[in-house]
């Protein structure tokens, strides 16, 4: 077996290179997204300003959670009641991409600013609702 020279291994090539650790060119090292944020956070790196595109996203997320939330239970009931596996599979894989096509709409036409505006009164209503047992 041919070792590879460690390419896109990036900080770690160095090391790698300093114990010969033979990896192969099928191996792949790969983390999730918050391990690499931990990993990244707890090295020292500071982390990036988000672009004010990414803020209005982020911001239709805050805003439209609880509204896509009532309209999960809500609309749903039947089929988180009495339907099978594939059928609730597939309707928590269309409402997540309904909330993910509704943040980008969102974001495209409404400011960060009113989406936080609303997305607090909407909070601050589902916490009082939950709180009441009216949810």
């Amino acid at each position: 077996m041919r070792c590879s020279d460690s390419k896109g291994l990036g900080r770690f090539r160095e090391e790698f290179a300093r114990a010969k650790v033979c990896v192969p060119n099928a191996v792949t090292i790969r983390m999730s997204q918050i391990t690499k944020s931990l990993v990244r956070f707890t090295s020292g790196e500071r982390f990036r300003k988000a672009t004010p595109r990414e803020m209005r996203l982020f911001s239709g997320y805050f805003a439209l959670f609880p509204i896509s939330g009532v309209l999960f239970i809500g609309l749903g009931k039947s089929v988180l009641d009495h339907g099978g596996y594939w059928s609730i599979v597939m309707y928590v894989a269309i409402s997540l991409v309904a909330l993910w096509v509704a943040a980008k709409v969102w974001a495209r036409f409404i400011p960060a600013k009113a989406s936080w505006i609303i997305g607090g009164i909407e909070w601050a209503l589902m916490f009082f609702l939950a709180l009441t047992v009216r949810l």
